[in-house]
């Protein structure tokens, strides 16, 4: 199995890691490029939700979708609203074309990712999707971080309007060569997915996990758009110092999830998510009370390998619990129920910043963590692996024995 594991993440991997470049730009400079266009706080969050609400619609019917004609039409359609947002962002003078932007790129999300996930879930097919999503995550975090290098040196030198719009006129060609690529990776025909292995629980539960993962993701993404503005205001410190800041966590997020993936195939991933969730809780407590930055260094590294460890289980739980001829249906309705979350999420930490207090999200987002945490712990199972799949671990771990 693994020869073919290997193949089949090869054949995207580069492409994946191209079209992800743009998004550590996107992830810092947008609220600020937000800001410069004319934005507030409020209208910064609603950038973030106009995205989500874009794919919400869209997933359950791309996910239907690649199970009924493949994953291959939905990925490519996905890389080319990718490389239309990316042409789209570097027009965007004013605000409505910066949302439009958005859209196109939240369009882009839902066909790309739901196609992507199902596809690399019938690769890791038979217990080691952990180890599968892992790469993906690893990927896509290491591109997130060597793309805003240049990118930073660009806004540095032209400052953040100029910056942003060259850069990004960069990333709309290296989107494009991303999508030729995919065009001749994917594979056209179908692929024989076996029924999978681990596969115990119901569709009660996967409607329990998406509504946990609407919380989580309204809770996240309460604090997302904010987050730079608010530590700028909180150390009087410039992006570079915020960027220095984040760096090592940055260093963990590209390199941690490849190599903390197959954590989740061998031990209780209920744990692994709880303790990640209830980690991000204490680092949004510590936004309005740490000392200094160098405070909140020490405490992303700390939160990024939890986090590492945590998305890759998660996808895998997702993947174990509807899975053969229907997982892309269970990618598309948990997508965009979390989407709902993730829409919420921006306008009221939007209207919170700017009418309530410019703690308030932080305080909000890290009583829910630990909820949802302790909500995991009690509600979710964890899947029973086969005795084919537990010799495999063994063999593979020296026969060292596996806490399930």
């Amino acid at each position: 199995m693994r020869p073919s594991r290997d193949r089949g993440w090869a054949g995207v991997s580069l492409p994946v890691f191209l079209l992800a470049l743009q998004f550590g730009l996107l992830g810092v400079y947008l609220p600020l490029y937000g800001l410069e266009l004319g934005a507030s706080a409020s209208q910064v969050g609603a950038l973030f939700t106009v995205f989500s609400l874009a794919g919400v619609l869209a997933r359950p019917l791309v996910g239907m979708g690649a199970d009924r004609f493949g994953r291959r039409p939905f990925i490519l359609a996905g890389a080319a609203f990718y490389t239309l947002s990316a042409a789209l962002f570097a027009l965007s003078f004013n605000l409505p074309l910066l949302y439009s932007a958005r859209i196109a790129q939240g369009v882009g999300s839902a066909l790309f990712w739901v196609g992507i996930y199902a596809l690399l879930a019938d690769i890791g097919d038979g217990g080691q999707q952990g180890e599968v999503f892992g790469r993906l995550a690893g990927a896509v975090s290491a591109a997130a971080a060597i793309g805003i290098l240049p990118a930073f040196g660009i806004v540095m030198l032209l400052g953040v309007t100029a910056g942003w719009r060259w850069s990004f006129a960069g990333f709309a060609l290296i989107s494009l060569v991303a999508l030729r690529l995919f065009f001749g990776r994917i594979p056209t025909a179908r692929l024989d997915r076996p029924t999978p292995i681990a596969r115990p629980a119901t569709g009660r539960t996967l409607v329990f996990l998406s509504l946990i993962a609407l919380l989580v993701s309204a809770s996240y993404s309460m604090i997302f758009p904010i987050l730079l503005i608010y530590l700028q205001d909180r150390f009087n410190a410039g992006v570079f110092m915020v960027g220095v800041a984040f760096a090592p966590a940055a260093v963990v997020y590209a390199a941690a999830p490849g190599r903390f993936g197959a954590l989740g195939d061998r031990w209780n991933r209920r744990w692994i998510i709880a303790l990640s969730l209830v980690a991000s809780g204490v680092v949004s407590l510590l936004f309005p009370l740490a000392p200094s930055l160098l405070v909140m260094t020490l405490v992303w590294v700390l939160e990024a390998l939890l986090v590492s460890a945590a998305l890759p289980a998660q996808n895998a739980v997702v993947s174990e619990l509807i899975g053969g001829d229907v997982r892309g249906r269970a990618y598309g309705f948990y997508a965009a129920v979390a989407g709902l979350g993730a829409a919420a999420g921006p306008l009221v930490g939007g209207w919170l910043y700017d009418h309530a207090g410019r703690a308030y999200p932080f305080w909000i987002n890290a009583a829910i963590l630990p909820v949802a945490a302790a909500l995991i712990l009690w509600k979710l199972p964890e899947p029973v692996r086969s005795a084919r799949v537990a010799l495999g671990q063994a063999v593979a771990t020296d026969a060292e024995p596996q806490a399930v």
